[in-house]
């Protein structure tokens, strides 16, 4: 944590990205605090969850729909709706990072039209 940190103080006041990233801020927060650091997230963050929402209403990207009726907002729903999918079918971060960069990169291109 210390590590990560020291690399905040360089890069962290750019703004941040992430599938839901009022959860990992609270995460990345909560280890902080457990760890005596006195440094937070910068709270400027683009959410894919937004972004996938607004491409749906916009018409350039269709979400499935969910038992509520409502557009999915899932990374696996995002994913899949920008015609991406996983390696495999266990949980891993790291792939998570990657596929939330470029479902970014596949929605920003549907929307500014590239």
């Amino acid at each position: 944590m210390r590590l990560f940190a020291m690399w905040l103080h360089v890069f962290g006041k750019q703004e941040w990205c992430g599938c839901n990233p009022a959860f990992d801020q609270a995460f990345v927060d909560t280890a902080f605090e457990r760890h005596a650091i006195e440094k937070r997230l910068p709270r400027r963050a683009i959410d894919l969850q937004t972004l996938a929402w607004m491409a749906h209403t916009m018409r350039v990207l269709t979400l499935p729909i969910g038992n509520d009726g409502l557009p999915k907002r899932s990374l696996d729903a995002i994913i899949e709706a920008v015609g991406l999918s996983r390696a495999t079918d266990k949980h891993d971060a790291l792939e998570d990072a990657r596929l939330t960069l470029a479902a970014f990169r596949l929605i920003h291109a549907k929307i500014s039209g590239n």
